[in-house]
């Protein structure tokens, strides 16, 4: 059980007309000063794939006792927020399957032609986590080449859009979790769709991107420069520039290994 169940509560909203369904539940993650009027928060349920979507209201950790955390930041509080949501899904409401959104994810336009190929996959591979909008990622370069639209990712960047098994609740240790955007590295059996369906607006100065690694805080400065990343709603063309440079460096990473281990073999034999 979660030491801070108390810190959040639920409500369900009915979800009609539903074209392409996805999951039988996604939950939404919040906190409890929203509420259903939020501009955002409106485009997700109007579009969420899902039979039933929960919002989970979290009151945070600055208003509600989270003792347990390694440290009372908003990193650490979405690292609670989606085992909290997690948990939910798999022991309270018994799924196997269950779509996570953060409040500021954006769906595309077409995003729902997509929905029935990767509901095909995630139902009959053994996945742990589908993303649906990676920020960047390091991919197996064979499910680039030759074009599968199931990429297997090593690891990747921002959690507002995926796809959980009920499997990961093993595998998600709250002492490893410092971001939940990167806790993929702890991961196997990731997956990423070839194309991003579910955009996130990232706000250079937020209580969870000032707290971004180093690294991080570099990258989105740099795409920022590059005019990446500055507009709202978000720009699907900025996320796709993402995936190119993501899909070219796990292919150039392979050519480099098998350049060097061929360069090696001539030079034993010369």
């Amino acid at each position: 059980m979660n030491p801070s169940t108390d810190c959040y509560y639920y409500k369900q909203i009915t979800l009609n007309n539903r074209k392409n369904i996805l999951t039988n539940v996604a939950i939404l993650l919040t906190m409890n000063n929203k509420t259903e009027e939020d501009e955002n928060i409106k485009q997700i349920i109007d579009k969420v794939p899902s039979k039933r979507l929960f919002i989970q209201f979290n009151k945070g950790f600055q208003n509600c006792d989270k003792k347990h955390l390694i440290k009372q930041q908003s990193n650490y509080d979405l690292c609670d927020a989606t085992k909290t949501a997690l948990l939910y899904a798999f022991e309270d409401l018994n799924e196997e399957h269950v779509l996570i959104l953060e409040d500021d994810a954006y769906f595309v336009k077409s995003f729902e032609k997509d929905i029935p190929q990767i509901k095909s996959f995630v139902k009959k591979s053994d996945y742990l986590v589908y993303n649906l909008g990676a920020g960047g990622f390091i991919a197996n370069p064979f499910t680039i080449i030759f074009n599968k639209k199931h990429i297997h990712v090593n690891t990747y960047s921002l959690s507002h859009a995926c796809v959980y098994n009920k499997r990961i609740l093993k595998r998600f240790d709250m002492k490893k979790c410092k971001h939940v955007d990167l806790y993929s590295i702890y991961l196997d059996n990731c997956y990423v769709y070839h194309k991003p369906l579910v955009l996130q607006f990232l706000q250079k100065h937020s209580s969870n991107s000032n707290t971004w690694p180093i690294a991080g805080k570099f990258g989105f400065y740099l795409m920022n420069k590059l005019g990446l990343f500055k507009e709202y709603p978000p720009l699907v063309e900025d996320f796709n520039k993402l995936y190119f440079f993501s899909k070219l460096c796990s292919v150039l990473f392979l050519m480099t290994l098998l350049y060097i281990i061929i360069h090696g073999i001539l030079n034993i034999h010369v």
